[in-house]
Protein backbone atom coordinates (compact mmCIF):
# COMPACT_ATOMS: atom_id res chain seq x y z
CA UNK A 1 0.00 0.00 0.00
CA UNK A 2 1.65 3.24 -0.84
CA UNK A 3 1.80 6.20 1.44
CA UNK A 4 -0.94 8.00 -0.11
CA UNK A 5 -3.41 5.36 -0.15
CA UNK A 6 -2.30 4.04 3.34
CA UNK A 7 -2.57 7.80 4.92
CA UNK A 8 -6.37 8.26 2.87
CA UNK A 9 -6.88 4.66 4.44
CA UNK A 10 -6.42 5.56 8.45
CA UNK A 11 -8.07 8.74 7.36
CA UNK A 12 -11.36 7.12 6.58
CA UNK A 13 -11.13 4.83 9.26
CA UNK A 14 -10.67 7.64 12.12
CA UNK A 15 -13.88 9.49 10.43
CA UNK A 16 -15.64 6.74 10.32
CA UNK A 17 -15.00 5.51 13.64
CA UNK A 18 -15.61 8.84 15.21
CA UNK A 19 -17.96 10.82 12.91
CA UNK A 20 -20.65 8.11 11.91
CA UNK A 21 -19.40 8.92 8.89
CA UNK A 22 -17.14 9.03 5.39
CA UNK A 23 -16.35 12.92 4.67
CA UNK A 24 -17.36 13.58 1.22
CA UNK A 25 -13.91 14.75 0.35
CA UNK A 26 -11.40 13.23 2.68
CA UNK A 27 -8.55 16.23 1.74
CA UNK A 28 -10.96 18.76 4.10
CA UNK A 29 -9.81 16.95 7.06
CA UNK A 30 -8.50 19.30 9.42
CA UNK A 31 -4.83 19.93 8.98
CA UNK A 32 -3.91 18.60 12.53
CA UNK A 33 -5.46 15.44 12.16
CA UNK A 34 -3.83 14.70 8.90
CA UNK A 35 -0.64 16.11 10.79
CA UNK A 36 -1.32 13.47 13.58
CA UNK A 37 -2.13 10.26 11.86
CA UNK A 38 0.61 11.06 9.00
CA UNK A 39 2.80 11.36 11.86
CA UNK A 40 1.96 7.80 13.46
CA UNK A 41 1.90 6.47 10.05
CA UNK A 42 6.01 7.61 9.22
CA UNK A 43 4.50 9.93 6.53
CA UNK A 44 4.26 13.15 5.06
CA UNK A 45 1.50 15.21 5.13
CA UNK A 46 1.31 16.31 1.92
CA UNK A 47 0.42 11.87 0.97
CA UNK A 48 -2.63 13.06 1.10
CA UNK A 49 -3.30 15.37 -1.83
CA UNK A 50 -5.06 14.02 -4.40
CA UNK A 51 -6.35 11.18 -2.70
CA UNK A 52 -10.13 11.92 -3.00
CA UNK A 53 -10.11 12.69 -6.67
CA UNK A 54 -8.85 8.66 -6.67
CA UNK A 55 -10.82 5.53 -7.20
CA UNK A 56 -8.88 3.51 -4.30
CA UNK A 57 -11.18 6.08 -1.75
CA UNK A 58 -14.07 4.31 -2.40
CA UNK A 59 -12.19 0.60 -2.07
CA UNK A 60 -11.00 1.50 0.94
CA UNK A 61 -14.23 2.83 1.95
CA UNK A 62 -15.75 -0.86 0.82
CA UNK A 63 -13.02 -2.70 2.88
CA UNK A 64 -13.52 -0.73 6.34
CA UNK A 65 -17.28 -1.44 6.03
CA UNK A 66 -16.18 -5.11 5.08
CA UNK A 67 -12.88 -5.42 7.99
CA UNK A 68 -15.30 -3.59 10.84
CA UNK A 69 -19.08 -4.92 10.10
CA UNK A 70 -19.94 -0.93 9.92
CA UNK A 71 -23.74 -0.98 6.61
CA UNK A 72 -24.41 1.58 4.96
CA UNK A 73 -28.49 3.13 5.25
CA UNK A 74 -29.13 1.28 2.08
CA UNK A 75 -32.36 0.26 0.76
CA UNK A 76 -34.49 -0.90 4.22
CA UNK A 77 -31.69 0.11 6.40
CA UNK A 78 -32.50 3.11 7.54
CA UNK A 79 -36.14 1.61 8.87
CA UNK A 80 -35.28 0.60 12.63
CA UNK A 81 -33.32 3.54 13.65
CA UNK A 82 -35.33 5.64 12.23
CA UNK A 83 -38.76 4.00 13.84
CA UNK A 84 -36.93 3.83 17.28
CA UNK A 85 -36.50 7.67 17.10
CA UNK A 86 -40.03 8.05 16.01
CA UNK A 87 -41.09 5.92 18.86
CA UNK A 88 -38.84 7.78 21.41
CA UNK A 89 -40.10 11.39 20.28
CA UNK A 90 -43.75 10.69 20.16
CA UNK A 91 -44.25 8.43 23.09
CA UNK A 92 -40.87 8.67 25.14
CA UNK A 93 -41.74 11.28 28.01
CA UNK A 94 -38.77 13.30 27.00
CA UNK A 95 -39.97 16.80 25.55
CA UNK A 96 -38.32 19.79 24.13
CA UNK A 97 -38.12 22.78 25.98
CA UNK A 98 -37.59 25.86 25.54
CA UNK A 99 -33.87 27.49 27.15
CA UNK A 100 -36.70 29.80 29.39
CA UNK A 101 -38.73 26.17 30.39
CA UNK A 102 -35.42 24.91 31.43
CA UNK A 103 -34.40 27.41 33.26
CA UNK A 104 -37.87 27.70 35.39
CA UNK A 105 -38.34 24.35 35.74
CA UNK A 106 -35.10 22.18 36.15
CA UNK A 107 -34.64 18.81 36.05
CA UNK A 108 -34.40 17.32 39.67
CA UNK A 109 -30.95 15.56 39.75
CA UNK A 110 -31.37 14.67 43.53
CA UNK A 111 -29.14 15.89 46.05
CA UNK A 112 -25.74 17.38 45.20
CA UNK A 113 -22.72 15.29 46.19
CA UNK A 114 -19.39 16.70 47.32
Amino acid sequence: MGARSQLGYAIQLGTVRFLGTYLAHPEDTPAEVVAYVADQLGRVPPALTGYGAERTRWDRQNAIKDAHGYSGLESDAWWKPARWLWDRCWSGNERIATPAQARAHPPNRGPAHP
